[in-house]
């Protein structure tokens, strides 16, 4: 099967995220101010392949307490949900959860990957 069987797993996981049955994508929260986005993806690697973490911040800089992660596939999002939600990070019990995409206002920053 080879790359025939990689490529055929890919638009699989292409066409479940486009029909929304999966997501790739987590919600973390309950972040400590002092948590950057190269620490977040550190921590949420536990879970499988980290492509990014955003932590969100404020119109001055300063971390929202929240972030999204986007992994390689919907898989190890679901991982993360149930083996991190509740884990600590930086003396601060984090949530994870299926990201709604809905975002927030201000801009983006620490940016991990």
């Amino acid at each position: 099967r080879g790359a025939l069987g990689e490529g055929l797993q890919r638009l699989r996981e292409c066409v479940e995220a486009m029909a929304g049955t999966q997501s790739n994508r987590v919600f973390v929260g309950n972040l400590n101010p002092e948590v950057s986005g190269e620490d977040l993806k550190a921590h949420m690697g536990a879970a499988g392949n980290v492509l990014f973490a955003d932590i969100l911040t404020d119109f001055n800089g300063q971390s929202k307490g929240f972030a999204t992660v986007k992994y390689r596939t919907a898989e190890e999002a679901a991982d993360a949900i149930s083996s991190l939600s509740g884990s600590m990070l930086f003396d601060r019990e984090i949530f994870v959860r299926e990201d709604r995409g809905k975002g927030g206002k201000g801009g983006k920053g620490g940016k991990g990957g």
